[in-house]
């Protein structure tokens, strides 16, 4: 199959939740807390379209090489 590429684009989506407590609910002589989830997740997806409008997506959790793989595929 040959996919002729007019445009190639590649997004990066990073998640991380940060809870914070507002200043006015800190209590007086405490100290405050952040909580944070530590996970550092992320996903990278990759998409091009021709010129007849197909489109090609694919998603994946690492980038060490896939954008290379995600080429040769297109």
């Amino acid at each position: 199959m040959c996919f002729r590429a007019v445009s190639v684009n590649e997004s990066f989506f990073f998640f991380e939740s940060l809870v914070r407590e507002v200043c006015g609910l800190i209590k007086k002589d405490s100290r405050p807390v952040v909580t944070v989830t530590g996970s550092n997740k992320r996903s990278c997806i990759f998409g091009a379209i021709n010129l007849e409008g197909k489109q090609l997506f694919r998603q994946c959790d690492i980038y060490e090489n896939t954008f290379y793989c995600f080429l040769e595929q297109i």
